[in-house]
């Protein structure tokens, strides 16, 4: 990806606990609409690690905000 994208990549694990302290303190719009600044967000390792019930309903509330603002690409490294 060109350096002059505005882009964010950091392992899922990183962003699930953000985003549960964010919704803890009621701020997990305000999170996802920082989020929104970045054109891409490369979100790394999913399906890696189990996710709890609650972790990946903000994992999906995450996704569900970006799907309307810009591009999200996901890696895992499981095999099919």
């Amino acid at each position: 990806m060109p350096s002059f994208f505005q882009r964010t990549n950091v392992p899922l694990e990183n962003h699930v606990q953000e985003l549960l302290i964010a919704k803890r303190d009621v701020k997990l719009s305000r999170l996802i609409k920082r989020y929104s600044r970045y054109e891409g967000m490369i979100i790394d390792d999913l399906g890696y690690i189990r996710q709890t019930r609650e972790e990946m309903e903000v994992v999906f509330t995450l996704l569900a905000e970006r799907y309307e603002c810009g591009s999200v690409l996901l890696t895992s490294n499981l095999m099919a």
